[in-house]
């Protein structure tokens, strides 16, 4: 959703939600009922989209997604590594301090997991094959 988000895609479909067996089926395990991690890489993009307002992001490292979005006090920071190495992310956000900010994950050992973690100088570790969502406040 992210690399898609600035092109002219006009419709992006994800098909199945249901417990079914199918090739389609990437959202719910039919097993155990509760949902992959793909389902949260829906959550994240909606905190973006919620919030209504892309903000302007580029991006140093060729590996990384980013999209960002924001709304009066209010924003969020979104990076997906889709390749399969691990990448440490170096973020300058502006206007919004980073000791305040939250940061949920989704990886191997998260899912869409608030991890209490804090940005260190801006420094944030992104997994191979995993994303994070920073949310940010400005209270000032």
């Amino acid at each position: 959703m992210l690399l898609m988000q600035n092109t002219s895609t006009d419709v992006m479909c994800f098909y199945d939600g249901g417990l079914g067996y199918s090739d389609y089926g990437a959202l719910i395990n039919p097993d155990s009922g509760l949902p992959y991690r793909n389902y949260y890489a829906f959550s994240m993009f909606n905190s973006l989209y919620r919030l209504g307002n892309q903000a302007c992001v580029t991006c140093n490292e060729q590996e990384i997604l980013v999209g960002a979005a924001v709304d009066g006090k209010k924003a969020a920071v979104v990076l997906a590594n889709p390749s399969d190495i691990d990448i440490q992310a170096v973020l300058d956000i502006q206007n919004f301090p980073v000791c305040e900010a939250q940061i949920l994950r989704i990886d191997r050992g998260n899912r869409y997991t608030l991890t209490g973690e804090t940005l260190q100088d801006g420094s944030l570790f992104v997994p191979a094959h995993g994303c994070v969502e920073v949310k940010l406040w400005n209270l000032t």
